[in-house]
C-alpha cells in the first residue's frame, strides 16, 4: 500500500501545478484584453485621396519637329601658294588655332625673281615710250618736208605754164617745156616719196603701240606674281591649320594653309518628312551642340530641299546660324573654352519651329511621371459610381515655356501631347506619389 501512495502523488502534485500555470495564463490574457488600445474608426470616405485636376482643353500653339544635323562653316578657305618659290617668312602668332582678318599675311615667299621681272618689263616699257617720241619728232619733219615738197610741185608746174606760154607766143624754145616738165616729175617724186614715209608713221606708231600695251601686260602679271610672294588670308576667321615653314619650297597650287570662319554656319537639319506641310523659309530653328558648355542658339530656315528620303522617311532643311565672336578671342583652343561659340563638324539637336499655329493638347509638365499621366475616370463600385485615377501612357511632342490660362493660371512649363490624351479628360496634377492604378479619388480644387 505504501507502495501505491508513492506513486501516484507526484502525479497529483504535477497536475495541480499545470492547473495553476493555466489560471494564470488565463488571467493574464483577460489583464490584456481588458487593457488593449482601440483603434480609431474614420468613415471610408475619409481614405480617399484628395485630389486637383486640370481640363484638356486643345490650345493654338506653334508646330515645332526635333531634328538633327552637323554644322559647317558656311565660309572657309583652302589657301594655296600662286607661285612657286621658297618660304621665307612665317610671322609670329601665325598658329594653328589663330585668329586672323582678310589680307593679314600668312605666309611670305622669296620675291627676288618676280622683282627683277618687273623691273625688267618697266624697262622695256620706257624703251617702246622712246620710240613712239622718236616716232612724233620724224612725224613732224615729214610733214613738214611735204610741204615744202608740194609747194615745189607747185613752182614747177608754173614754170612748165610759163614755159608753154612763151612758146605759144613765138618767145621760147621746146626745150624749155621739157627742162620744165622734168623739174615738176622730179617734184612730184618726192613729195609722193615723203607722203609715203609720212604716212607709214601711224602704222608704226600702232604697232609700238601695241607693242606697248602687251608689255603693259606683261607688267601688270609680274606685278601680280610679286604680289603673290605674300600669301594672305582671304576672309576673317581662325586658322585650322599651317602647312609650311621657313625654308621649304612650295609650288603654285600647293596649299599652304586653312581659313575657316566662324561668324556664319549652316547646318543641313534632318527632320520628320511629316514636318513638309507646315516648315518655311524664314521659320525657326532652337538647336544645341553635343557640350554641356554651349546653350541654345537660334537659326532661320534659308532653303528647304526637294525631296524626301524614303529611309529614314525624313527630309532636310538648311538653318543659318548667326554668331557674335568675342573681338578679343584671339585662340580657340579646344571646345570646351570656346563655351558659347559652336564649330563647324559640331554635331547639334533641336527643334524647328513653324511660324503657323495648330491645336495642340497640352498638359502642365509637371503632371507626367515616367511617360504617363493619371487621369481621373469613372467606374462602378458596390456603392454606385465613384472617380478613380487611371494611370495612361502619353507620347510627348514638345515641353515649351507659356501661359494657358484656360487650362491653369499659374503654370508655365507645359508639355505638348501627340498621343495619349483627348480634350475633355482630367488629368490629375497633385498628389501624384500617393496615387496607384485604379484607386479611388476625389476631386478638390484645393488638394496640393
Amino acid at each position: 500500500m505504501p507502495r501505491d501512495r508513492s506513486r501516484w502523488i507526484p502525479r497529483v502534485v504535477r497536475s495541480l501545478v499545470g492547473l495553476a500555470l493555466l489560471v494564470a495564463a488565463m488571467g493574464i490574457f483577460a489583464l490584456l484584453v481588458a487593457t488593449r488600445p482601440h483603434a480609431e474608426r474614420h468613415p471610408i470616405e475619409a481614405r480617399i485621396p484628395s485630389v486637383r485636376t486640370i481640363e484638356v482643353i486643345p490650345q493654338e500653339v506653334f508646330s515645332s519637329w526635333p531634328a538633327h544635323g552637323t554644322l559647317r562653316a558656311m565660309r572657309e578657305a583652302d589657301v594655296a601658294a600662286q607661285v612657286g618659290a621658297r618660304v621665307v617668312e612665317r610671322p609670329e602668332g601665325i598658329e594653328d588655332g589663330a585668329r586672323v582678318r582678310a589680307g593679314e599675311v600668312l605666309v611670305r615667299l622669296e620675291e627676288t625673281d618676280f622683282a627683277l621681272r618687273v623691273q625688267a618689263s618697266q624697262e622695256r616699257l620706257r624703251a617702246f615710250d622712246a620710240q613712239l617720241a622718236q616716232l612724233d619728232v620724224e612725224e613732224a619733219a615729214l610733214a613738214e618736208q611735204v610741204a615744202l615738197a608740194e609747194d615745189e610741185v607747185r613752182l614747177s608746174q608754173a614754170e612748165l605754164d610759163r614755159a608753154r606760154t612763151a612758146v605759144a607766143e613765138g618767145g621760147g624754145i621746146q626745150a624749155d617745156i621739157d627742162h620744165a616738165m622734168a623739174s615738176l616729175q622730179r617734184a612730184r617724186r618726192e613729195a609722193s616719196a615723203l607722203r609715203q614715209r609720212l604716212e607709214a608713221i601711224a602704222p608704226r606708231r600702232a604697232q609700238i603701240e601695241a607693242q606697248k600695251r602687251g608689255e603693259q601686260r606683261t607688267l601688270e602679271l609680274a606685278r601680280q606674281d610679286l604680289a603673290r610672294t605674300r600669301i594672305v588670308a582671304p576672309i576673317d576667321g581662325f586658322i585650322q591649320q599651317v602647312l609650311v615653314d621657313e625654308g621649304e619650297f612650295v609650288s603654285a597650287g600647293q596649299q599652304v594653309a586653312r581659313v575657316v570662319a566662324l561668324d556664319r554656319l549652316e547646318v543641313p537639319l534632318e527632320v520628320p518628312v511629316s514636318a513638309a506641310r507646315a516648315i518655311r523659309v524664314g521659320d525657326s530653328a532652337h538647336l544645341s551642340a553635343d557640350s554641356a558648355a554651349l546653350s541654345t542658339f537660334e537659326g532661320r530656315v534659308v532653303r528647304i530641299a526637294p525631296e524626301a528620303s524614303p529611309q529614314t522617311r525624313s527630309m532636310v532643311v538648311f538653318v543659318e546660324i548667326e554668331q557674335d565672336l568675342d573681338p578679343g578671342r584671339a585662340f580657340i583652343e579646344s571646345a570646351d573654352e570656346s563655351a558659347g561659340i559652336l564649330l563647324p563638324g559640331q554635331y547639334v539637336t533641336g527643334r524647328v519651329r513653324s511660324r503657323e499655329r495648330e491645336r495642340r493638347v497640352v498638359i502642365p509638365r509637371r503632371a507626367i511621371v515616367d511617360d504617363r499621366v493619371f487621369v481621373a475616370t469613372t467606374a462602378r463600385g458596390e456603392g454606385g459610381e465613384l472617380l478613380v485615377a487611371t494611370r495612361r501612357p502619353i507620347v510627348v511632342s514638345e515641353h515649351i515655356r507659356g501661359s494657358f490660362p484656360e487650362i491653369d493660371p499659374e503654370e508655365t512649363q507645359w508639355a505638348v501631347i501627340a498621343e495619349g490624351l483627348e480634350a475633355g479628360d482630367r488629368v490629375i496634377v497633385s498628389n501624384l506619389d500617393e496615387l496607384d492604378d485604379g484607386m479611388a479619388i476625389r476631386i478638390s480644387e484645393d488638394a496640393r
